[in-house]
């Protein structure tokens, strides 16, 4: 292309150097891009409420909260949404979930926060430690709940296989409780 010189000629490729000639490269400036960063536009996510403290957003189907720890993901994220709407935000001493203090799975829809000062991620973040903060899930199942109501209560860490996911281990994991009922039986 023209841009490699040898003694100021331009030059073809496959040219053998002898010693002591001078090589010189022409460079065009590129935009520096992070390598870690999200591929595309960012998505448009609703906001359900927002102050200075805390955003509110209803987290669609198919978008993960943070990207998962031991692997490069170029996806879009809660946490990448986030960052690129507010900026700078509180988060753990890690710095890899931005704003986040809860989680839902990549498959599962509804509300997350996004605690946009540190007091709030803080605050929040106790409340979800603590257990005092309420979720509440509803889903359709494929299949015949064998209860009506019932209590599950076992360890769950990340899926070695999927790792933007939950799954029930047999040991180690953190602990796990959920009740569930069933609203309506269908044919």
């Amino acid at each position: 292309g023209g841009k490699v010189r040898v003694g100021n000629l331009r030059v073809r490729p496959g040219l053998f150097l002898d010693a002591g000639q001078v090589v010189e490269f022409e460079v065009e400036p590129q935009e520096v891009v992070d390598p870690l960063a999200p591929a595309g536009p960012p998505p448009i996510l609703r906001i359900l409420y927002e102050d200075g403290l805390l955003c509110a957003i209803d987290k669609p189907v198919g978008l993960a909260a943070h990207p998962p720890e031991d692997k490069v993901f170029r996806e879009h994220t809660v946490a990448s949404w986030a960052l690129q709407r507010y900026g700078k935000l509180p988060g753990a001493e890690d710095g890899k979930r931005p704003g986040i203090v809860h989680r839902l799975d990549r498959d599962t829809s509804g509300v997350m926060l996004v605690a946009k000062e540190q007091v709030a991620f803080d605050f929040l973040r106790a409340q979800f430690k603590a257990r005092t903060a309420e979720k509440e899930y509803r889903c359709i199942v494929y299949g015949e709940p064998r209860f009506q109501s019932d209590w599950i209560e076992r360890p769950i860490a990340t899926d070695p296989k999927h790792p933007d996911r939950m799954t029930v281990v047999e040991e180690g994991g953190r602990e796990s409780s959920t009740f569930y009922e069933v609203v309506e039986r269908f044919q």
